[in-house]
C-alpha cells in the first residue's frame, strides 16, 4: 500500500509538472507572437526567430555564405541544437514536453473527453502511409528553403498562422498555414496529435535521431499485468504493450504518459543503455532546465534578436 500511494504521489507531480511547463511555453510564446503583431516598437522578435525548425531551413546559408536567411536569427539555431542534444539524451522530449504546437493538440484532446468523444485510431492501412508524409513535408521544405533562401514553409506553416490569428494578413498570405492548423486541432479533437503524427516537419527531423538516443521506454514483460493502460494513453498510438523490451519506434515523443499509466512501476521505466533511469518526473525536470536555459542564455548573449529584416 506504501509503494503504490507513494507512486500516485508521483503520478500527480508528473502530470502537474508536465502541464505547468507545456502551458507556460503555450503561453509565452502567444504572448510573444501577439507583442510582435501588436506592439513593433518594443522589438518583440517573431515567431521564425523562435522556431528551431528554422534553424534547419536556414543550415545552408550559414555554411555557405556565413548568413541566415532572412527572419530567421541565432537563436533558432540554438534552440535546435538544444533540441537534437536532448533527443540524443532522452529521445523527442521537445515534442513531448515543449512544443507549444502539440500542447495546442493535447488541448483539443483534453476537450474531446469533456465531451465524451471516444478517442479515435486511424486504420493501419492508412495510418502506416499517412506518418510518412512528414517527412515529405521535411524534405520538400528543406530543400526548398535551401535552393530559394527563404523561408518557402511560412505561409503554410499552422504554428505561423497561429502568431497571426490577430492579423489582417491572417486569410490572405496565411490562409493555407490557418487551414492547416484548423485541419490538425480538429484532427486532433479526434485522433491526438493529428500534425505531429502525420505532417510535422520538425518531428520528421527529430524521429531520424531518436532510435539512437541513451534513454528509452523499457518494457520488462514478466512484470507486466496486460492491463494495457499504457497504450491508451500514447498519444501517437504505439503498442507499448506488445513491446518485447525496448520502444525503439521513432514516433515516441518521450511524453512519459505510458510510464505514468502504468500500475506495476518495475513493468514499464525510462532506462539507460547501461543502466540508470529517469522518471517521468525527471524527463520533466530535464527538459525544463536544458530548454529554458538555452532560451536564458540565448537572450542574455542578444542572439535572440533577428539578424536581418
Amino acid at each position: 500500500m506504501i509503494g503504490r500511494t507513494s507512486r500516485s504521489r508521483g503520478d500527480r507531480r508528473f502530470r502537474f509538472a508536465r502541464w505547468t511547463l507545456l502551458l507556460a511555453v503555450l503561453a509565452v510564446s502567444t504572448v510573444i507572437g501577439l507583442l510582435h503583431q501588436k506592439a513593433r516598437h518594443l522589438g518583440v522578435v517573431g515567431v521564425d526567430a523562435l522556431c528551431p525548425f528554422g534553424g534547419i531551413e536556414s543550415l545552408w546559408a550559414l555554411l555557405t555564405a556565413g548568413v541566415f536567411i532572412k527572419r530567421i536569427a541565432w537563436g533558432s539555431v540554438v534552440l535546435l541544437a538544444g533540441a537534437v542534444a536532448l533527443n540524443l539524451v532522452a529521445g523527442r522530449v521537445f515534442c513531448g514536453q515543449f512544443c507549444p504546437l502539440g500542447t495546442l493538440q493535447e488541448l483539443f484532446g483534453v476537450l474531446r473527453g469533456r465531451f465524451g468523444v471516444t478517442r479515435r485510431e486511424s486504420p493501419r492501412i492508412v495510418d502506416v502511409p499517412a506518418r510518412m508524409l512528414k517527412f515529405g513535408v521535411f524534405g520538400v521544405f528543406t530543400w526548398l528553403a535551401w535552393l530559394f533562401g527563404t523561408l518557402v514553409i511560412r505561409p503554410y506553416d499552422p504554428w505561423v498562422a497561429y502568431h497571426h490569428l490577430t492579423s489582417p494578413e491572417l486569410l490572405t498570405e496565411f490562409g493555407i498555414g490557418t487551414a492547416v492548423l484548423g485541419v490538425s486541432l480538429a484532427g486532433s479533437f479526434l485522433y491526438d496529435r493529428f500534425f505531429c503524427k502525420y505532417l510535422c516537419p520538425m518531428g520528421a527531423f527529430l524521429a531520424l535521431f531518436s532510435r539512437v538516443s541513451w534513454f528509452r521506454v523499457t518494457r520488462v514483460a514478466p512484470a507486466c499485468v496486460d492491463c494495457g493502460a499504457c497504450d491508451g494513453v500514447c498519444p501517437v498510438n504505439i503498442e507499448v504493450s506488445k513491446v518485447r523490451t525496448v520502444v525503439d519506434d521513432s514516433e515516441c515523443i518521450a511524453c512519459g504518459l505510458c510510464v505514468d499509466a502504468c500500475p506495476k512501476s518495475e513493468a514499464l521505466e525510462v532506462r539507460g543503455r547501461r543502466g540508470g533511469h529517469l522518471t517521468p518526473l525527471a524527463l520533466v525536470g530535464v527538459t525544463a532546465l536544458a530548454m529554458l536555459g538555452i532560451v536564458a542564455v540565448t537572450t542574455l548573449l542578444g542572439l535572440m534578436g533577428f539578424t536581418t529584416r
